[in-house]
């Protein structure tokens, strides 16, 4: 099985390049995001990966991660993001995400944003 840091660094790599096709191997079938996507709920890989695609939407995406604790199956990251929407408006936020894994993939996260700036 995979290690938790290379476990998380798997999933915030999807997230910042847009690779869908590793959502497999990262993503659990019966994955459940608790924070949705605006209205809309988010479970199992096909939700994963609409959450992958919004954020493909803007240009220029970096996720990084700044901080993170792990205990467990468990771990708190603390992210951040930067994009450039279709004008070239570049946003800069960050999330606190708590993610739980079970064999080998994320099974469950919970976010919220923390801080947003625009430019």
């Amino acid at each position: 099985m995979q290690t938790m840091e290379r476990l998380r660094e798997h999933v915030v790599h999807i997230l910042a390049t847009g690779d869908v096709d590793a959502i497999p191997s990262a993503v659990a079938e019966d994955y459940v995001d608790h924070q949705g996507l605006g209205s809309m709920a988010i479970r199992g890989q096909d939700g994963f990966r609409r959450v992958v695609e919004a954020v493909q939407q803007q240009t220029e995406v970096r996720v990084t991660i700044e901080d993170l604790v792990a205990a467990g199956d468990k771990a708190a990251v603390r992210l951040h993001w930067e994009a450039a929407d279709d004008s070239g408006r570049r946003t800069t936020r960050e999330t606190l995400d708590l993610l739980r894994f079970s064999d080998g993939r994320l099974v469950e996260h919970w976010g919220a944003e923390i801080g947003r700036r625009e430019r």
